[in-house]
């Protein structure tokens, strides 16, 4: 059984808060979080509003601005790195689509190149294909 979208954005916002937190940077550390594409609106302000929750009492900066990459092909990976760095972003967190079609939230790190993702769950009331 997935966790719910809820419960995943409540972990990953409470690890991504931790996370920035920690970072060895200078001054207030970011997270900057890019757009994502109409279609995944709701995730998105489910993903935004956790992570304004949990960075509130944080001396961490949270930075909603620009598009979300539509793919990781190519060079989008590289761009994204590149913005967050010249924003001075520890950690880059969006709501995005797998080449398979599944919504999943993506970290990327800004000190390690690292990327990271986590599928996203139906929703409460979604059709998920299986029979209850």
């Amino acid at each position: 059984m997935k966790p719910s979208a809820a419960a995943i954005t409540l972990l990953l916002a409470t690890l991504i808060a931790a996370a920035a937190h920690a970072q060895p940077r200078a001054g207030t550390p970011t997270v900057l979080v890019p757009r994502a594409p109409a279609a995944l609106a709701a995730e998105e302000e489910r993903l935004v509003e956790a992570l304004r929750i949990y960075t509130r009492d944080r001396d961490c900066r949270l930075v909603v601005e620009g598009d979300a990459p539509a793919t990781l092909e190519g060079r989008a990976a590289a761009d994204l790195l590149a913005r967050a760095r010249r924003a001075d972003a520890a950690l880059v967190v969006w709501v995005g689509r797998r080449s398979d079609g599944h919504a999943v939230y993506y970290v990327l790190g800004t000190v390690s190149g690292d990327l990271r993702e986590t599928e996203l769950a139906p929703a409460a009331g979604a059709a998920t294909g299986f029979d209850d």
